[in-house]
């Protein structure tokens, strides 16, 4: 009679132990969508900032002394009347469009560069002042603080660190913008 009291507990330990696994399982699934729902918005918004931090750092970095000097007095068509005013103002749309395109290109070669982690190449130590340059290397890792994700200022430095990599999507696209003074 003992022996099958206790043969009944052991099932009956064995089927608690195995639905509060179940149980435990389950649960922790839902509040890790319900934790991801929360916090995603909050890491994408902070990844998108870091993002446009660094492409105007590219950007600016990209447009250097080589594009600087293509830039000419033939890029542009000043009119001017017989009283010496300007009429009109035209550009050379065959420069332009050139010139456009190589700045076209070298960006996004340095987007490249820069996501694969070839920083060695690109001049954007100055922009990116504080930055972990050794974290570069491995592409472009942004680092989230878990103090951000509770909305607060006071914890948004504290605690341990999120890393996301950034990868950019999209295409560069370059115009000219005329305004005459």
């Amino acid at each position: 009679m003992k022996a099958r009291f206790k043969r009944i507990k052991k099932v009956k330990r064995r089927t608690v132990f195995f639905w509060v696994l179940i149980f435990i399982i389950i649960a922790s699934f839902f509040l890790l969508q319900l934790i991801s729902k929360k916090i995603n918005p909050i890491i994408l918004r902070y990844a998108t900032v870091e993002a446009k931090r660094f492409t105007v750092a590219l950007i600016n970095s990209t447009i250097d002394e080589d594009i600087i000097s293509e830039i000419d007095e033939e890029l542009f068509t000043i009119t001017k009347s017989s009283s010496g005013e300007i009429q009109t103002v035209d550009f050379n749309a065959k420069q332009v469009n050139r010139l456009l395109n190589l700045i076209s290109e070298k960006i996004e070669g340095n987007l490249l560069k820069m996501e694969e982690g070839n920083v060695d190449s690109l001049n954007v130590s100055k922009a990116l002042k504080g930055y972990n340059f050794q974290k570069l290397k491995k592409g472009i890792v942004c680092e989230i603080p878990v103090g951000v994700l509770f909305g607060n200022s006071l914890f948004s430095n504290l605690g341990p660190v999120i890393p996301v990599k950034l990868s950019f999507l999209g295409q560069v696209t370059t115009h000219l913008n005329t305004k005459l003074e």
